[in-house]
């Protein structure tokens, strides 16, 4: 950065590239940017999950029939596939959140990138166990 008079007086601050809104910047995604990001993604679908389901088991209130049209609505394969997914959003979520806690505690700094591949890794295989324990709800 650098500084020019204005006239007027003041300064003005010149910067040697053009400052965005956004974290990210084409082609500087690397494994920090990618777990910062994914963390921020499940975030919100936990967040959008959590009302869904208490809308659900809100229709409670109205009635059995409100009850068990929403639960119907629920039980379509596209949700079933959406619930598996759950797991593994779950899953990312916990064991990234774990390694920021070890970060902060000082530990594992220098193998920061294996322990997102690890946590990665074991989200999708948490996925794929919770499909495969669904399989029969999805056809």
């Amino acid at each position: 950065m650098s500084t020019s008079p204005t006239p007027g007086g003041g300064y003005r601050i010149t910067r040697p590239y053009k400052v965005g809104y956004t974290h990210i910047r084409p082609g500087a995604i690397d494994t920090g940017t990618l777990a910062w990001l994914l963390h921020r993604i499940t975030g919100v679908f936990l967040v959008v999950y959590l009302l869904m389901h208490i809308f659900i088991v809100g229709q409670g209130v109205r009635g059995q029939e409100a009850f068990d049209h929403a639960l119907a609505f629920v039980q379509k394969p596209v949700f079933v596939f959406l619930d598996a997914g759950l797991a593994g959003v779950v899953a990312y979520h916990a064991f990234n959140g774990l390694r920021i806690v070890v970060f902060d505690l000082g530990w594992g700094i220098r193998i920061q990138k294996g322990l997102f591949w690890v946590s990665f890794l074991g989200s999708v295989a948490v996925f794929l166990g919770s499909l495969y324990v669904v399989r029969d709800l999805l056809v």
